[in-house]
């Protein structure tokens, strides 16, 4: 319950903003301040009570004693073919999981690339050497692409036809939630498939 009173009462922090717009806005101070001045106070012990409750609940047990770090470096990375001339590496989570999120990066030879093809989910990239060159469509048409260079993102939706190739040699840094698959508009431009014996 909220109590009013009109005794002189010690004023609030005068540095508080809300003390400074309600001192300017009622002559009554002694009535506006004290319901104010006590429910500041009310809702301090609130939160203190609070914090203890949320620090009972964080046992020793509970507070995890290490945690585990996972550092890449680059010189030391150990990469996988992909498609004719990509080479890719996992860093986190496993691209071929349902409903997992994944890290990898992405080594492209010069002149190589993809054509249109589409994912079933949603994927990010970030370019960190080299120069990406991203089209959309169903048909391959290099003039269509956009060069993206050091630093530049793209986010390309799921089921969105889409074709690329590299200029220089390229490294992209790309994450997504898995499953990571690729499912050309021509099949016959499945890498896999062309590169089985006839």
């Amino acid at each position: 319950m909220l109590r009013v009173s009109i005794e002189a009462r010690a004023e609030p922090d005068a540095s508080s903003w809300w003390f400074g717009a309600m001192k300017r806005r009622s002559n009554n101070l002694g009535v506006v301040m004290s319901s104010m001045y006590e429910f500041k106070h009310a809702c301090m012990y609130t939160s203190l009570a609070g914090l203890g409750l949320i620090a009972a609940a964080c046992t020793k047990e509970s507070i995890p004693k290490s945690v585990d770090l996972k550092i890449e470096r680059y010189a030391n990375i150990k990469w996988s073919p992909a498609l004719p001339g990509v080479e890719v590496t996992v860093l986190s989570g496993n691209p071929e999981a349902a409903a997992q999120p994944y890290s990898i990066l992405i080594k492209c030879a010069d002149g190589a690339g993809t054509k249109p093809h589409r994912h079933p989910t949603d994927g990010t990239a970030i370019v960190l050497q080299g120069t990406y060159l991203l089209g959309v469509g169903e048909t391959y048409d290099p003039a269509k692409q956009q060069a993206l260079t050091v630093g530049d993102y793209v986010y390309v939706p799921k089921e969105v036809a889409h074709f690329d190739s590299c200029k220089g040699e390229t490294v992209l840094y790309a994450h997504g939630i898995g499953p990571l698959e690729f499912n050309w508009v021509n099949p016959a431009d499945d890498p896999a498939k062309s590169a089985k014996p006839q």
